[in-house]
């Protein structure tokens, strides 16, 4: 019966503490913002326009930050954006980001564009500046 209780109590606690902690940090911090560019079309080697919409959501709590970065995207010759990944870190001397995106049409026509960029914050100076974009389905 005592460690019933005993349970208990600690389920009840662990419940409260949990339900508090989001109460105590920081409210998060949401923005948008989208860029639009001309880029050539993999596939049928047109020029088309791109147009990528991202949903910055930081939240705080101490000395931790997270951010979250949704992406979608469009482009005027109908593609839009099935699956992208966004890595972003920076340890204070360096700053990375790499991305792949998986761009499909209605008809099937499918594209990737990757691309993987690295900063170096002591000089300002661009270490890696890499981009592709490949055809996966005409």
């Amino acid at each position: 019966m005592i460690h019933r209780l005993t349970s208990a109590i600690t389920c009840t606690v662990l419940f409260v503490v949990i339900l508090a902690l989001p109460a105590a940090a920081d409210r998060p911090v949401e923005s948008t913002d989208s860029v639009t560019f001309p880029d050539i079309n993999p596939c049928s080697g047109q020029v088309h326009e791109v147009t990528i919409n991202f949903d910055f959501r930081m939240h705080q709590h101490q000395d931790r930050v997270v951010v979250r970065i949704g992406r979608t995207g469009s482009t005027d010759s109908g593609h839009g954006m099935e699956h992208g990944v966004l890595n972003a870190q920076n340890n204070g001397n360096v700053v990375t980001q790499s991305f792949s995106d998986v761009w499909t049409r209605d008809d099937g026509s499918k594209f990737k564009a990757k691309g993987t960029f690295v900063l170096n914050l002591s000089s300002n100076d661009v270490r890696v500046d890499r981009f592709s974009l490949r055809c996966i389905r005409p």
